[in-house]
């Protein structure tokens, strides 16, 4: 009943009048919305606007996003297969001259222990230096810092769920070398989550880097414009003690690895990545090694957990011919095609992109022989295949076909006591 009442809430919004502030004064024509004490209002159903609300440098808007899946589990997957809401937030999001802020109540309360995705503020001082403080996503790689509606996939992979996370904390980042450099420097409070909603109460310090080496190449420069989208990066980070889960998913959220708190002393995040994105195309390449240090054993002694690794390789082609666009640590909205420009697809209707990802967790044995995980709940290494076909009628709307198998060392009680699994997945997405 909670979440029927909150998604009923949620296309009320939708459907209430989008409001545009003026400045008031100017010739107002038969065409002009009615003035309301100084306000405008318009509705256009036909465009799946949210509410905006303008008045001088001040600006509000309050929208949302759900996707609604039919999705065929395997077999012997424990979960049961039919219709889910995957994901129901509304959004809430401004700007004032400088300041800047979201909000993201998330309305299932599945995935979050407080129902609350995003919460922060924002001064953007100037382009090199950008202050944030509350409760955000924090990434060590392009993937997990991408929203999902963005990515050309249903969920994430291995190197997401490893150090992937939201916690409260302050957050720096910013565009040096004219945008060729990117950096974020984070520091958060331990009262935190993972991409499964498990509670991380771990301090974090991170300092994040990516750079587009050939970014100075200029589009007029003929083959070498080419090289432009060659990126780097590396995430370093450090909690101030490791008292958490380690916990894998696959992409359809079955749980494939869990363990208790390891209440380690200290703990370490390694995150590099590198890959290319031009024109409609990109691909990248993922890697994360963590450590949890000084874990006890028993009989007063300690050992590091030292192989919390995984690896991801993805890409994706808009066959419409849309650009890729990465942007301050993420891939976001593509951009339209330039004007003059054709693809052999044009006459597809709306945006049509297609994308693969293969994504690899291999975990400390140890973990297994000092008890903190067991065979049939956990597997010591794990791998998933993903492919997607996208089609966007409108910028707002989605609708998905996914496919994931997933191979695990061994059996898993999630799989029914086997140790793979293939599932589909048909999604219909919203995000206004």
């Amino acid at each position: 009943m909670k979440t029927a009442a909150s998604i009923l809430a949620f296309f009320i919004i939708l459907h209430c009048p989008s409001v545009k502030a003026q400045e008031k004064g100017g010739h107002v024509t038969d065409d002009t919305p009615t003035e309301t004490n100084g306000f405008y209002t318009d509705f256009n159903y036909r465009d799946l606007e949210p509410i905006v609300i303008r008045k001088g440098d001040f600006s509000l808007e309050i929208g949302g996003h759900i996707a609604l899946d039919a999705i065929k589990y395997g077999y012997a997957n424990e979960r049961r297969s039919g219709l889910e809401f995957d994901y129901a937030t509304l959004i809430i999001s401004g700007q004032f001259k400088l300041l800047s802020w979201r909000i993201e109540p998330d309305l299932l309360g599945r995935n979050t222990p407080s129902n609350i995705y995003d919460a922060w503020g924002s001064l953007a001082i100037c382009p090199e230096l950008r202050l944030t403080a509350g409760q955000f996503r924090v990434a060590l790689g392009s993937e997990y810092a991408t929203r999902e509606e963005n990515l050309p996939f249903a969920g994430y992979g291995f190197t997401s769920y490893l150090d992937g996370r939201y916690d409260v904390g302050l957050r720096i980042d910013g565009d040096l070398l004219k945008r060729m450099l990117w950096y974020e420097a984070t520091a958060t409070l331990g009262e935190g989550f993972d991409p499964e909603g498990n509670r991380l109460e771990s301090p974090l310090f991170a300092l994040r880097l990516v750079g587009h080496p050939f970014g100075w190449i200029k589009e007029d420069a003929g083959f070498w414009r080419s090289l432009q989208g060659f990126f780097a990066g590396v995430s370093i980070a450090h909690t101030t003690d490791f008292d958490d889960p380690v916990m894998l998913a696959t992409p359809f959220e079955s749980r494939v690895f869990k363990t208790r708190d390891l209440d380690g002393d200290s703990g370490q995040w390694i995150h590099y990545e590198f890959g290319y994105h031009r024109g409609p195309f990109r691909l990248a390449y993922e890697h994360v090694t963590g450590t949890a240090d000084d874990v006890p054993v028993g009989r007063g002694g300690k050992e590091d957990m030292d192989q919390l690794t995984s690896w991801v390789v993805y890409a994706s082609w808009n066959i419409t011919g849309e650009e890729q666009v990465w942007k301050a640590g993420g891939w976001v909205k593509p951009a339209e095609v330039p004007s003059g420009e054709s693809s052999f697809f044009d006459f597809l209707p709306g945006r049509w992109e297609i994308g693969a990802r293969y994504s690899n967790a291999d975990i400390d044995r140890d973990l297994f022989v000092y008890d903190y995980t067991y065979y049939g709940q956990s597997t010591q290494e794990v791998r998933t295949f993903s492919l997607n076909l996208n089609w966007h009628p409108r910028d707002q709307v989605r609708f998905s076909v996914g496919w994931v198998k997933t191979i695990a060392d061994q059996d898993l009680t999630t799989f029914g006591d086997t140790d793979r699994d293939s599932s589909f997945i048909l999604r219909f997405e919203l995000l206004v």
